[in-house]
């Protein structure tokens, strides 16, 4: 179990490291992170590089007994390089340049600046690959979150990646459907990129072969930096930090290819969920890093009219809350906790973002926290190490459907994101763990999975689906399934009919509902639940039972929610859009009929989960509330709490904002 911080030794006077150090390994940390931001003193000039202040810091981490995460830069580039060729900017949506003077500003399509980044990378391997203060190699930072970029070289390398695609205009013609609206090209020279145009919108098949561009952009270039370091230092242990599911920008399941290990942060409540923490976990199927754990409250900007305004406040951790979400964390299975950052900045574009340390580099209640928490896991080390989450069920998810999605949905608000979490959550409070997989992924480690709008298919999606339902699992489909193809288009089945057999059913009508209207469903014995946003009726086939009807308007007593048998599996689909309370209940029928058990009879407002390995498993439990809960042990079960060293049986009592970790005595 590593455990640290983010540092940024550049921004402070370097008589002040030592100080630094010592505070970290007072709060028992044995990592730190650095460097991923310095690209302009580690090169200060033009194939001038200057190390020695890193090698001097990295000496005194050593001292300490501080192994480092090493940060290769590549797109926070130094102002010569933006000088040198400006054209190393984003060309905007809108048709401009992007300024120099923030982060993430940089098109990896022009060559002067990767030249430039891997020349960088590649110097730093050669000049580390003996120390033993390394542990690991950090990418970047937050790979792919950038503006798209629509210049001149990202055409010339989209051509040539449509080409390798489609070897000739006439296919791309077919597959893109450019005879709507008399589009179509006869030379690749007529290719266009999607920037702004007049309130139309461009071709839905281009938007998101761009996306798929885009992405494997950044995953090659990440596969290029990972390259080089391991060429120069063999065994080296690369990672980078992936980003939250608001962020849509790269297919996470292929740039992790090229990693050994898959990195986070992990920001709550804002913008980062838990469901962040389970989708990394699955990437890898293994522990996960974070690299960036909430310290203190984070810099976050909101435009309010045409002022820009800094609003944070209610982001600021109450006592006991960075402890809990550092527990959250290991919980979900990672084997690395780094907190952002040590130190807040006294200049720059994050002069709000709160840290370990004061402005002052005085200690206060949020290192005295952390400080406890890290006697804490030097406590518990041992039994974490070693152990796993491991779950029976899987969540689907696709970019391809959220790319889809975004730029051309099927309905409105029909939000790719807020119905998956509205699935998430629900496993999460049954205490259900749920791996995030790609549909194309193997599936039969698990007994249940559940498809939220698995908008776009190929084939092969197609099979993989049939085939895991036809083996004996239990799949769950939802509205809007399999309607394009991988194309973008609307296949003429509405539902691809392998999917229509195995379910048991057709699609006779979709339509939308309007933002503010509900629809109801009413079961078979008689339960009512509101459904929104979109209906599609369903028309069932022999074998198919009827699970809930419409009850409102024209199509009442149309099949709303079906459930077909297919050898010892099960085939299930929601044709709308339902309320949290039917998805609940829905998942807990299906999860009996997998035979998959919750873990711990709890409140559905705290959080539940297990850890297995060395033969134990580990319950932690959390509560984020403001009040205490109690949560109820199995039977004639006595259970040891590790960070309190008590035994406890019947009920456990877990106060505000507190957390237990369990074992079996």
């Amino acid at each position: 179990m590593h455990f640290g911080v983010d540092y940024y030794p550049e921004h402070w006077d370097e008589g002040r490291w030592d100080k630094d150090l010592e505070l970290m390994k007072d709060l028992r940390f044995n990592t730190v992170r650095v460097a991923e931001f310095a690209w302009c003193r580690l090169e200060p000039k033009p194939d001038e590089y200057d190390f020695s202040w890193l090698d001097r810091f990295l000496k005194a981490a050593e001292a300490e007994g501080l192994k480092v995460m090493l940060g290769v830069p590549a797109r926070n580039i130094p102002a010569w390089l933006s000088a040198s060729d400006p054209k190393t900017a984003i060309q905007a949506y809108e048709g401009h340049r992007e300024s120099f003077g923030t982060r993430y500003t940089t098109c990896l399509n022009n060559s002067y600046l990767r030249d430039r980044a891997l020349r960088l990378a590649e110097r730093m391997a050669q000049h580390y690959k003996t120390s033993k203060a390394i542990h690991s190699w950090h990418l970047d930072n937050e790979l792919g979150d950038a503006s798209p970029c629509y210049c001149p070289a990202c055409r010339k390398q989209f051509i040539r990646w449509l080409k390798d695609k489609y070897k000739s205009c006439s296919a791309l013609n077919e597959a893109w459907g450019l005879v709507f609206w008399s589009l179509e090209i006869s030379d690749w020279d007529q290719i266009w990129l999607p920037t702004r145009t007049n309130h139309f919108a461009h071709n839905p098949s281009l938007l998101l072969d761009y996306r798929r561009f885009t992405s494997w952009v950044t995953e090659v270039f990440t596969e290029e930096q990972a390259g080089i370091i391991r060429e120069n230092c063999p065994g080296a242990i690369i990672t980078t930090n992936l980003q939250s599911t608001t962020r849509f920008h790269t297919d996470y399941y292929k740039l992790s290819e090229s990693l050994d290990f898959v990195s986070t942060n992990y920001y709550p409540p804002e913008s980062y969920n838990t469901i962040d923490l389970d989708r990394l976990r699955s990437l890898k199927k293994g522990p996960f890093w974070v690299v960036e754990q909430k310290s203190a409250a984070p810099d976050r900007k909101v435009r309010e009219g045409s002022r820009l305004q800094t609003s944070y406040g209610f982001l600021v951790p109450q006592p006991g809350e960075t402890r809990l979400n550092t527990y959250q964390s290991i919980s979900r299975g990672a084997d690395m906790v780094l907190y952002f950052r040590m130190r807040p900045c006294l200049f720059g574009q994050e002069q709000f973002h709160g840290g370990i340390l004061n402005y002052d580099g005085g200690t206060g209640r949020i290192f005295d926290e952390i400080k406890k928490t890290g006697l804490e896991i030097e406590k518990i080390r041992p039994y974490i190490d070693g152990t796993k989450v491991e779950s029976q069920v899987a969540l689907l998810y696709s970019y391809d459907s959220r790319w889809a999605m975004e730029s051309y949905p099927p309905g409105i608000e029909m939000d790719y994101r807020t119905v998956f979490l509205d699935y998430h959550r629900e496993f999460e409070r049954l205490h259900v763990a749920t791996d995030i997989v790609s549909p194309e992924s193997d599936l039969s480690d698990y007994s249940l999975v559940v498809a939220p709008l698995l908008y776009v298919m190929n084939p092969g999606i197609v099979e993989n689906l049939v085939s895991y339902a036809e083996a004996g699992g239990v799949l769950l489909l939802t509205a809007r399934s399999g309607l394009k193809d991988e194309n973008g288009n609307i296949i003429p089945d509405i539902l691809p009919p392998a999917l229509s057999e195995l379910c048991g059913i057709s699609i006779v009508e979709g339509f939308p509902l309007r933002p503010e209207q509900k629809a109801g469903i009413i079961e078979e014995g008689g339960d009512e639940y509101e459904v929104s946003r979109w209906i599609e009726l369903l028309n069932p086939k022999k074998g198919c039972t009827v699970r809930a009807r419409y009850k409102d308007s024209w199509y009442a007593g149309q099949a709303a929610v079906t459930e077909m048998r297919s050898g010892e599996g099960l085939a299930c689909f929601i044709g709308s859009v339902p309320e949290s309370r039917f998805i609940r209940n829905e998942l807990k029928r299906l999860l009996k009929f997998a035979d998959i058990n919750v873990p711990m009879n709890a409140p559905a407002d705290v959080y539940i989960s297990v850890r297995n390995g060395n033969g134990r498993n580990i319950v932690f439990c959390l509560n984020p509330n403001s009040t205490m809960r109690k949560i109820s042990l199995p039977p004639g079960t006595v259970m040891k709490d590790l960070i309190q060293g008590v035994k406890i049986q019947g009920e456990l009592e877990l106060a505000p904002l507190d957390v237990a970790l369990l074992i079996p005595e």
